[in-house]
């Protein structure tokens, strides 16, 4: 079982946010809204009521981006010519004002920001897991195309232990297979030329660089803050420099540590993300930024154009109980 993007439940979040749009009520409009589209990134008619809002706000650039979106999800064939009719209206109104939505290759860079430069082509499952410590061999993965692991794949950091999990990693029935370390990966860090000997040609390690599968650009890093004595582990003062390396363009993010206040919660309630992390991601807007690391935060969140994944499928003091957690893209 996994927990899924599931696109039963946008439309009621959808239609209610219409509904507060009708009454004025517009931050409660756009929060149903977005919560909509978290569930079906894919509903057209989400983003043209968001756009409905953001023409409320006076802000036209934002509403042509989204109804150029949901043009491009295919509103018209479904459901009229509302969405082009507005269009042509803001063009209309807009004409002479340097708005970045009316040049075509700003708004292609606002749409591959949104993660739908690929919205033509074939989209691939993913399932996401996290933090599995030993215990991959308990988990029970539905069916994908590729399966990201976001670290702490052991949980004493032997080359044994990581040995076992390449094994099992490599066999399984995915088309693509990507993992980064965790601050329990003590052999990762320590032996980065001997991993080259056991890594499996069918499994892609991302140790603070990328890769690009089917024009969807990966970026992978293990350093966590803070744990300096574990691996990967820097100090908070060093944490800046290191994300500053990041490329600008990257569509899924993948990172052991979460940023600082999404998701990164301890038991104790004490937010232990990385504060540089957030900044860096504020400014690239992944489409995704997968992670782990804090096993109370588990789940998705989404906020502005970024959904955040806290994969850990254990649980400090329940072990392995948490679903793979699956999208498609």
């Amino acid at each position: 079982m996994a927990i899924e993007v599931d696109p039963l439940y946008s439309f009621p979040y959808n239609n209610r946010g219409f509904a507060y749009l009708k009454l004025g009520e517009l931050d409660k409009a756009i929060e149903d809204i977005n919560h909509s589209i978290k569930l079906d990134p894919d509903n057209s008619y989400a983003y043209k009521n968001r756009a409905l809002c953001y023409l409320e706000y006076k802000d036209k650039e934002a509403a042509l981006v989204d109804l150029k979106l949901a043009w491009a999800l295919g509103f018209e064939e479904k459901y009229g010519n509302e969405v082009n009719n507005l269009i042509q209206q803001i063009e209309e109104e807009t004409k002479g004002e340097n708005l970045d939505s009316d040049n075509p290759e700003s708004n292609a860079t606002i749409i591959n920001n949104l993660g739908y430069q690929k919205l033509f082509a074939e989209k691939m499952k993913y399932i996401i897991i996290s933090d599995t410590h030993g215990l991959h061999h308990e988990l029970v993965l539905p069916k994908g195309d590729i399966i990201i692991h976001a670290g702490d794949i052991s949980d004493h950091g032997s080359k044994d232990e990581i040995k076992n999990f390449l094994d099992w990693f490599s066999k399984l029935d995915f088309k693509y297979k990507i993992f980064i370390g965790g601050n329990h990966d003590i052999y990762l860090d320590e032996n980065s030329i001997d991993l080259l000997e056991i890594l499996p040609s069918n499994v892609i390690y991302l140790n603070n660089n990328g890769c690009e599968i089917n024009g969807i650009k990966f970026w992978g890093s293990p350093v966590s803050p803070d744990l300096v004595d574990w691996a990967f582990g820097k100090y908070r003062n060093e944490m800046e420099d290191h994300w500053k390396y990041l490329p600008e363009e990257i569509d899924i993010l993948i990172t052991h540590t979460p940023p600082l206040g999404i998701l990164d919660k301890s038991s104790a309630h004490a937010s232990l993300g990385c504060k540089d992390l957030l900044k860096k991601v504020k400014e690239i807007k992944p489409t995704y930024h997968i992670f782990g690391h804090i096993h109370n935060s588990y789940g998705i969140e989404k906020i502005e154009n970024t959904t955040f994944i806290n994969a850990s499928n254990i649980n400090s003091y329940q072990g392995l109980i948490n679903p793979p957690i699956a999208f498609e893209l």
